[in-house]
């Protein structure tokens, strides 16, 4: 899943805030049913490497992807698991995600 929200914050700025919400976007785009367990992040650059495990209910799963900043946008690459997607439709994390990080880059 790509999501690709657009940037008006220095790229210093936009790093700070996606080092301090990655796990948050997940969880509450996830109508906040996720656990996030975990949590591990390494920048490189301007991309920043993420990995945790999202569990819901009985069980959990490892999710990681990238997160690239620009002086123009914000690029998040994540795969989804297939298990994730039937508690929650990729359509709807996408749609929850996008809107919290436009909402921190406002």
């Amino acid at each position: 899943m790509r999501i690709i929200i657009p940037n008006k914050k220095t790229v210093e700025e936009s790093k700070k805030i996606v080092e301090r919400s990655t796990e948050d976007l997940f969880r509450s785009a996830a109508g906040g049913i996720v656990q996030i367990t975990d949590i591990k992040k390494t920048w490189n650059g301007d991309t920043m490497s993420f990995s945790f495990k999202a569990g819901v209910a009985f069980m959990s799963t490892p999710i990681d992807g990238t997160v690239l900043v620009t002086e123009k946008e914000v690029t998040i690459d994540v795969i989804v698991p297939e298990m994730f997607k039937h508690f929650i439709s990729e359509e709807k994390l996408k749609g929850g995600i996008e809107a919290r990080v436009r909402g921190l880059l406002a």
